[in-house]
């Protein structure tokens, strides 16, 4: 796509191994994507692993995209739905905390917000049991890990898990900390990209 003729005003952004790629407008990190810099454009944008998650699931019904700073938006989109698959990209094929620790929170939060999805209810399988352990494990043993985490002192005890996981150890590496804290800030988007996987493209 990059050496294809791209519609005016489109960008490049990406990386591989956390580093911007040669000849890119942008790299990885969420400050770079400003309205100033980007707003009202197209980005072609590719990762070392998000892509190829994106890839693997091509033969979904809809797919959407998921973070702690839209996963409100995200389990409010994908409630209705009969059935669900919490893909997570991992780093360089292996499983990663922070992901564990997102997927736990998606999972208690649809049983939260939906009957359907409790445990009770719904068929788990072993993974989403694992991963909701993970999720509690983080949680103050008086909060509902559903809610959590709201106050700024628990965003922040967020931060620090997930500067404590294998993502931020490398992000750290690379001198991105303000990533971490940007990434912790849970349910800043109110909103649930979808991938349109006929025209290969991500829209809200």
């Amino acid at each position: 796509l990059a050496a294809q003729p791209r519609e005016p005003g489109a960008v490049l952004g990406g990386e591989r191994r956390g580093v911007q790629i040669e000849g890119f407008d942008f790299g990885n990190s969420p400050r770079e994507y400003t309205p100033a810099s980007v707003g009202g454009r197209t980005v072609i944008f590719t990762t070392t692993n998000g892509t190829q998650a994106m890839e693997h699931a091509r033969q979904a019904k809809r797919i959407w995209c998921g973070a702690f700073v839209n996963a409100d938006a995200v389990v409010r989109a994908a409630a209705d739905e009969a059935s669900l698959v919490l893909l997570c990209a991992g780093t360089a094929k292996n499983v990663t905390r922070e992901d564990a620790l997102l997927a736990g929170c998606l999972v208690w939060r649809l049983a939260a917000l939906d009957e359907a999805w409790r445990p009770d209810r719904a068929t788990w399988n072993d993974q989403a049991h694992l991963v909701a352990d993970a999720w509690r494990s983080v949680v103050k043993p008086d909060a509902n890990p559903a809610r959590w985490p709201g106050t700024p002192e628990e965003i922040a005890q967020l931060a620090g898990e997930l500067r404590n996981s294998r993502g931020g150890g490398n992000l750290q590496a690379l001198g991105l900390q303000l990533d971490i804290d940007d990434a912790a800030q849970i349910d800043r988007y109110a909103i649930a990209p979808e991938l349109d996987v006929a025209a290969w493209r991500i829209v809200v």
